[in-house]
């Protein structure tokens, strides 16, 4: 019998040191707990801290860029303004400059229009052939009356006709103007000047490179005016 209570008493006291070491374990797990808790938290909290941080930063930074922006349309309306004013400036200054120049190649075309005349009224002989009568500027008339064309100088004798077309300076795209526009109203609507041979001719103070190589392949006579005299550039082609 008393072996039996010793036996008890041995067996509670392993059970509550048993109950003491779990309840130990327990408490410490808690502790661990709390403590990793509160090092999760912290983390949350620097975390939550640092995004706070960042975003006020993304925040300021879109402001910036907005302002910025803001700034830069101001400044490109701004610019736009200014450019479509000196656009207008510009365009103004250009008619004004085209007008003169416009002006000014009336006044030289008539003054070289008015030398070759003259020249040619003093001595109506083109390359050896001997016109009658200078008429300065011919026009003639389709059928609804409207003006077909212009002929500076038509020069005419019993059997040819010469056509003289003038320009201060010549330019391939005068030429072409002369040979397919002037000279085919002149066969259509030249009327009594027509004759059994026509031949053509241009006149002016400078030409455009290649113009008077061009001319003379056509057989158009290139005239130059050399102290009030004219000379006959040319193989003429009889038309």
């Amino acid at each position: 019998m008393p072996e039996l209570i010793e036996e008890i008493m041995r067996m509670r006291a392993e059970t509550e040191a048993m109950r003491a070491e779990t309840e130990a374990i327990r408490k410490q797990g808690e502790e661990a707990h709390i403590q990793r808790k509160a090092e999760i938290d912290a983390t949350r909290a620097e975390t939550e801290a640092i995004r706070k941080q960042g975003e006020e930063a993304y925040n300021q930074r879109i402001a910036e860029i907005d302002a910025i922006r803001k700034e830069a349309e101001a400044n490109k309306i701004k610019g736009e303004a200014e450019l479509l004013a000196l656009k207008k400036e510009s365009e103004k200054a250009d008619e004004k400059l085209k007008s003169t120049m416009d002006w000014l190649g009336i006044n030289v075309d008539k003054d070289g229009e008015n030398m070759f005349h003259q020249s040619i009224l003093s001595n109506p002989t083109l390359n050896n052939i001997h016109f009658d009568i200078v008429n300065p500027k011919v026009k003639l008339f389709n059928e609804s009356g409207a003006t077909a064309t212009e002929i500076y100088l038509v020069l005419v004798n019993k059997t040819s006709v010469g056509l003289v077309e003038t320009k201060h300076c010549f330019r391939p795209e005068d030429l072409d103007k002369f040979l397919n526009h002037s000279y085919p109203m002149f066969k259509k609507y030249g009327g009594n000047l027509l004759r059994t041979h026509i031949y053509l001719f241009i006149a002016a103070a400078s030409y455009d490179d290649d113009v008077v190589q061009l001319a003379k392949t056509q057989g158009v006579g290139v005239l130059h005016l050399k102290n009030n005299l004219i000379e006959v550039e040319g193989n003429l082609k009889m038309y």
